[in-house]
């Protein structure tokens, strides 16, 4: 085994290259360091940029954003399971065009204002001033670069709300002294507040939120305020927190559809069936893409063990750390984007390590080459392809049928966006019509719903190889494939690439209408 003083003296060894001092030399100047995150967020990204093909999630919430701003009602009109401020957002930032593009530039923003946030919660725990920028930087890089690997290179709603997560750890590292004075400086509030706003993306971030505010409570009540003083300051934070979700669930409320947002961000996640998931191939790649970061926070925590013991903003970024780890070791079903709100507080409890001597850097940029080699900077070509392959895939189905009657019982949502589909049917994501799990945990019956899309008799079906599925509902499945059946005279297969591969989908076109019709 490896001694403390043996790790220690390895952390440290010296050489003529002074690399704090490098570091320090080129990134003093926030413009500098700012300007160079931002290109290395850019550079890391560009692969993907515009690819409608890369995740079928993001395509999803592009179509819903754009019916909501035609006029359609998230959850009555239009469903799915997320809260409203994602949707909310992204009708936002598409708005006058733009389409996937416009999703991936905002996307890489939000990347690089997270990494900024690392870089400066970094610099926090290292308290060496400029001095400590080699670890801040190489740690923000690792942020920039791990996000990829995870399924983050587009639009996924952690690549959004990490940001928001992210300024509330910062604001509370610095606001640490005034809390336990119990004084609730401004930044404390606007964390609460962003806090709230993470999870109007994604209720999952309920999770760091409830640490956050549960952190900030027990920070004040060092300050041995009078308890009715110290509840009345936690009420209005815990209120400011809440606020987001709170004006959503308003909304809904006073235009009578208060049961239908609350089925879809509450009763449908209950009641959905979470089958745990064969994907092996997944779970090595993400344990390859966390097992480095995960030593350095590890070695980190070893070599300064004695900072853990008596710096809250040390407890308070492991602390971040082991929330967010539990969070996604609890959730039943997992997907690598799952594993992204770990990857802020992983590269900020690792920049101690990444401080340390010539070994700190040498082992980042060890790791920052390996994400770029392994990452979508090296899937030109794939992305390209992609890009290729979905504009042939719109194009060839625009070419059967013009009024471009498509129903899509697998894959991504696409086509709905690119050729303006009409849709017979509030349940648009493919899974919430065929999948088991998904079956009749909205207000819709899910069979009734397929019908009514079924009836509507569209002239193209498009279904995909059973690894696009998780759990396919024999039932559902089996209606789609009798219609197919009766009704479709052509059959052709398409490649699509996306971030796991390419695979094949299947176009079942020129489906006539029943006799009579």
């Amino acid at each position: 085994m490896v001694s403390m003083s043996a790790l220690q003296g390895l952390c440290g060894v010296r050489t003529r290259v002074d690399t704090p001092r490098l570091f320090a030399q080129l990134f003093s100047r926030p413009w500098a360091l700012a300007l160079a995150l931002m290109l290395a967020t850019f550079l890391a990204r560009a692969a993907t940029m515009g690819d409608p093909g890369y995740y079928v999630d993001e395509t999803f919430y592009l179509l819903v954003g754009e019916r909501m701003r035609a006029g359609a009602m998230l959850y009555v009109d239009i469903w799915d399971r997320k809260a409203p401020g994602l949707y909310l957002f992204y009708a936002g930032i598409t708005a006058g065009g733009g389409g996937m593009l416009r999703v991936h530039l905002v996307a890489a923003l939000f990347v690089w204002g997270t990494a900024l946030l690392v870089a400066r919660m970094a610099l926090h725990l290292l308290g060496a001033g400029r001095w400590g920028l080699q670890g801040a930087v190489l740690a923000a890089l690792v942020y920039i670069a791990l996000t990829g690997p995870l399924g983050g290179g587009g639009g996924q709603s952690p690549v959004f709300y990490n940001l928001f997560v992210a300024f509330a750890a910062w604001r509370l590292m610095r606001a640490d002294a005034l809390l336990v004075r119990a004084a609730i400086p401004r930044g404390v509030v606007l964390a609460m507040l962003s806090l709230g706003l993470a999870v109007t993306f994604k209720q999952s971030a309920g999770a760091e939120a409830m640490f956050f505010g549960g952190w900030t409570a027990w920070r004040m009540w060092l300050g041995r305020t009078s308890a009715p003083r110290w509840a009345g300051q936690v009420t209005l934070l815990a209120a400011c927190a809440a606020l987001p979700l709170l004006c959503c669930a308003g909304w809904y409320a006073a235009a009578g559809h208060f049961d239908a947002f609350w089925t879809a961000v509450v009763g449908s996640n209950l009641r959905r069936g979470y089958a745990f998931i064969r994907a092996t191939g997944m779970a090595s790649h993400v344990i390859a893409a966390l097992a480095i970061p995960i030593g350095f926070a590890l070695v980190s925590l070893i070599l300064f063990r004695d900072r853990l013991n008596s710096r809250p903003d040390w407890q308070l970024a492991y602390a971040w750390l082991a929330v967010a780890a539990l969070a996604i070791a609890l959730f039943p079903n997992k997907s690598e984007h799952y594993f992204l709100p770990l990857v802020a507080p992983l590269a900020v409890c690792g920049a101690p390590f990444l401080q340390r001597g010539i070994i700190g850097p040498l082992m980042g940029l060890w790791l920052l080459a390996l994400l770029t080699i392994n990452g979508e900077p090296a899937h030109w070509r794939l992305r390209t392809a992609s890009r290729a392959q979905m504009q042939t895939l719109v194009q060839y189905l625009h070419r059967e049928d013009p009024a471009n009657r498509v129903f899509i019982a697998s894959g991504t949502t696409w086509p709905y966006h690119a050729l303006n589909v009409q849709l017979h049917s509030p349940l648009v994501f493919p899974m919430h019509l065929v999948d088991a799990s998904e079956r009749n945990v909205s207000q819709f019956n899910t069979r009734r719903e397929l019908q009514r899309v079924l009836a509507a008799n569209p002239a193209i079906v498009l279904t995909g190889p059973p690894e696009l599925e998780l759990a396919p509902d024999p039932e559902l499945t089996g209606m789609v494939a009798r219609y197919i059946a009766v009704h479709c005279r052509r059959d052709i297969r398409l490649p699509l690439t996306n971030m796991y591969g390419t695979f094949p989908v299947t176009v079942h076109s020129r489906c006539a209408p029943p006799a009579g019709q």
